[in-house]
């Protein structure tokens, strides 16, 4: 996974960096910006860095404007098919400008205005998918008959609902169904593990495990033998997992958790922080630019030097001396006293990058 560079504050065009969302598109990282218009918009990383959205849609109107061009190209709000102009960018091909579209099924898709106009783009693609899908209505697969196309979808797949022999209506992918994969609803899988003198499996359907609720159990087995559960993460997606794995809580998530661990953690070493500590700034002895005492720590206030240290996002006052000598002899006994032993276990524990 590549790591995520911390943007906030950072000024792309007439766009200013607010904060990462949680929100991804198509795997990339959105951020909520705020345009010197005032509106607020969300952009992909990947067009903030290469220049290809610069404002909220605002300058491509001005531009247009400036251009002569009416307004009857302003089609924000109008509905094209499946597709629903959300703003324009400020991206062109051969000088056409590409509007940011939400299609029903909730994806986000960006469109040429004259494909949109003339009707060949209607959806971010799931339309021609399903166009493909061929109908398996009243078809039998285990012991699953197809009732119909379900509007869901599973990992951009087509689903479809199905009745159980057992009366049991549940909603299985194509691709599980064509390649037998899901044969039931999973009773079938609870009827072999009986017939095979194993206790039934332990249904856990609707328990949590930190970030996954189990809906059901899958017809596979891991390689102990052991039933495999479907899981739904908080984050929207649907993975397979061992109880065992779930009730020892080795597995808490469909791996969004370890990645949001992970990028917590780059994003703290780039910058030095560790337990919301900068490093950097407290092991330098350079005062700041604008300190009048030529001392870190010590200023002049009420007619005496004034003594303080900040850490752990905590200011300590030291105290009011009379001489600026005796302010700074207090403050590097509390820099022993203070940040010394947690430079210690620094460099003991993150020394080489890694935490022993």
């Amino acid at each position: 996974m590549l790591k995520t560079k911390d943007i906030t504050g950072q000024k792309f065009g007439r766009l200013v960096a607010i904060r990462l969302m949680d929100e991804r598109r198509n795997s990339h990282t959105v951020w909520e910006c705020k345009c010197d218009c005032g509106n607020v918009a969300y952009v992909l990383y990947s067009n903030l860095k290469r220049g290809g959205t610069n404002s909220c849609g605002c300058l491509q109107r001005e531009k247009a404007s400036q251009n002569g061009k009416n307004s009857a190209n302003d089609i924000t709000g109008q509905k094209f098919g499946r597709l629903t102009a959300i703003r324009p960018t400020e991206q062109r091909k051969r000088n056409v400008v590409i509007w940011e579209c939400k299609c029903d099924c909730g994806n986000v898709a960006y469109v040429l205005y004259s494909n949109l106009k003339r009707g060949s783009t209607k959806s971010c693609g799931c339309l021609s998918r399903e166009i493909r899908v061929e109908d398996i209505t009243g078809q039998r697969f285990g012991r699953l008959v197809v009732i119909r196309l379900s509007d869901e979808r599973k990992d951009n797949q087509t689903v479809w609902e199905c009745k159980c022999d057992c009366g049991n209506v549940v909603l299985v992918r194509n691709s599980s169904l064509r390649r037998g994969d899901t044969k039931s609803c999973g009773c079938l899988q609870r009827e072999k593990a009986s017939q095979n003198g194993k206790k039934s499996v332990k249904d856990i359907t609707g328990q949590r495990f930190e970030r996954l609720v189990a809906i059901r159990p899958s017809n596979k087995r891991s390689n102990d033998g052991s039933v495999v559960w479907e899981c739904k993460c908080d984050c929207g997606n649907v993975v397979l997992v061992q109880p065992s794995h779930l009730k020892s809580g080795s597995v808490k998530s469909c791996g969004c958790f370890r990645r949001e661990s992970h990028d917590r953690l780059y994003l703290n070493k780039q910058f030095g922080l560790i337990e919301d500590t900068s490093v950097s700034n407290i092991k330098s002895q350079k005062p700041r630019s604008n300190s009048k005492t030529g001392y870190r720590g010590v200023c002049y206030a009420k007619g005496k030097y004034f003594a303080y240290m900040g850490f752990k996002q905590k200011v300590y006052s030291l105290g009011y001396f009379d001489t600026l000598e005796k302010a700074v002899e207090v403050r590097k006994q509390a820099e022993k006293e203070i940040y010394g032993p947690f430079l210690e276990w620094y460099e003991k524990n993150f020394a080489n990058g890694m935490k022993q």
